[in-house]
């Protein structure tokens, strides 16, 4: 078995993941009840009387092979010996092998009879064909699953393979077409054996070591995000408008024709809808992602990569309406000391409370960034932002006079100009405002004064 870190991806939800799992264990649990039920009731005339109608059309190798399959399954999610698992997927296996050959070449095989106790058996001796082509899908996508590193695109063939079988069965059931799900009047799949075939087909879809399915069931990426808006719509929509249709001609409400029109129409506008619904939702995760990639997740201001495309787009509208920018870049001093002193988390929150005088300080118009540890960058569409430097000193010595946190916050800061004669590029800008931020760290070093500015600013707002 290969360990589990395998197959848990560290991007998984954990509250999906946990569905998943407590989902699986209570769908085990129904199969195996079913299963021995069924078994117990075989060998027992007393409990197979008070059973419902029609229990004994599951025949008892058809319990066996579900009732491995759970035990497969949980020895599978546990780690338990591979060999032990891969056995219980070959029993599933021969199972529907011998059953099979009493179907095909009338070969009685003493195995289809050994749990029939009865000697007067309430069914046949052997499973219905259609249960056999079942459980030899099932067992191979079990042996598939535990080999998965080898063979996990067999793996989902074989499962889409178990839910195109239940699919057809189901419908069957629904439409009574007994040519799907029977072979005369005492073989047939019946519905326990229907409700377990639908159970384990979700208990291996929902099983970790299947990753092409389980993936898209617990997964945050946007891949899983669609899967699950948009597969049980497209499952479920045309089953529920087919069934519709055929139920209303069926009571006579509308004639065949009639009913096909209306069941045909609105399966394509559901699946229509479901389609623009799916496009809305790929833009909603695109836009997300987009959002991700270019905000800074500790102080939720543009990261360097977002500050760069959105000031390129502020640059164009200043250059085609004529107007100014001004580059601040500013270094929060004595980051290493406050680190060094009270810990990186202190550290931290020193940074995401200067961001956040930053925003407060500057127009909603003008873009901030952090594009260092401890180095940010406001573009503004000004000559000089004066009133929103003045904004920014007094709240932080606001903030520094109320003694609320373990540390002062101080910084320095250079600026740089385009100007309509006279533009700069973005990197310019950058480079310029960043030469002028160390010389003013410098003088301030100097003088032993914090808040210094060696680069006087004019007084009139651009």
């Amino acid at each position: 078995m290969t360990d589990s870190a395998e197959y848990l991806q560290p991007d998984n939800d954990p509250a999906l993941e946990h569905f998943a799992f407590v989902s699986r264990l209570g769908v085990m649990f129904v199969v195996a009840v079913i299963c021995i039920t069924v078994i117990i009731a075989w060998q027992s005339k007393t409990l197979g009387s008070i059973l419902p109608a029609g229990w004994s059309y599951m025949h008892p190798n058809t319990a066996l092979g579900f009732f491995l399959a759970v035990v497969c399954l949980h020895a599978s999610r546990h780690h338990y010996d591979g060999l032990t698992n891969t056995m219980s997927a070959v029993g599933i296996v021969f199972i529907a092998v011998s059953s099979m050959a009493y179907h095909l070449i009338d070969q009685h095989l003493i195995f289809n009879t050994f749990l029939q106790n009865n000697p007067n058996p309430p069914a046949p001796h052997s499973p219905s064909l259609q249960t056999s082509v079942f459980l030899v899908a099932l067992g191979s996508g079990l042996i598939a699953m535990e080999w998965r590193a080898q063979s996990r695109w067999l793996t989902n063939v074989l499962l889409l393979i178990l839910l195109s079988l239940c699919t057809i069965f189901l419908a069957g059931f629904i439409f009574e077409a007994n040519h799907l799900i029977d072979q005369g009047s005492h073989i047939r799949v019946s519905v326990p054996t229907m409700t377990c075939m639908l159970l384990i087909t979700y208990c291996l879809i929902a099983h970790p070591l299947n990753k092409g399915f389980y993936t898209l069931l617990v997964r945050r990426d946007m891949a899983g995000h669609i899967a699950r808006s948009i597969l049980p719509l497209t499952y479920v929509i045309p089953l529920v408008c087919i069934i519709s249709g055929a139920t209303l001609a069926s009571k006579g409400i509308f004639d065949i024709p009639l009913a096909a029109a209306l069941t045909l129409s609105i399966v394509s506008i559901s699946m229509f809808i479901t389609v623009y619904l799916l496009i809305f939702r790929i833009r909603s995760l695109e836009s997300q992602l987009h959002e991700q990639a270019i905000i800074d997740e500790l102080t939720q201001v543009y990261n360097l990569k977002g500050f760069r495309l959105m000031a390129g787009r502020m640059m164009d509208q200043a250059e085609r309406h004529g107007l100014p920018l001004c580059m601040i870049y500013f270094d929060l001093n004595h980051l290493k000391k406050v680190n060094d002193e009270h810990g990186h988390d202190t550290g931290s929150a020193m940074i995401r409370r200067f961001a956040d005088l930053l925003s407060d300080s500057f127009r909603k118009t003008d873009l901030v960034g952090r594009v260092g540890g401890d180095e940010f960058v406001v573009l503004c569409m000004a000559k000089v932002p004066s009133s929103s430097l003045s904004r920014l000193e007094m709240l932080m010595t606001t903030l520094n006079s109320a003694d609320i946190v373990p540390y002062r916050i101080s910084y320095s800061y250079g600026c740089a100009y385009s100007t309509v004669n006279s533009r700069m590029s973005l990197d310019d800008m950058m480079q310029k405002a960043d030469m002028f931020m160390y010389q003013q760290k410098h003088a301030d070093r100097n003088q032993q004064a914090e808040l210094s500015s060696v680069w006087p600013l004019p007084s009139q707002e651009g």
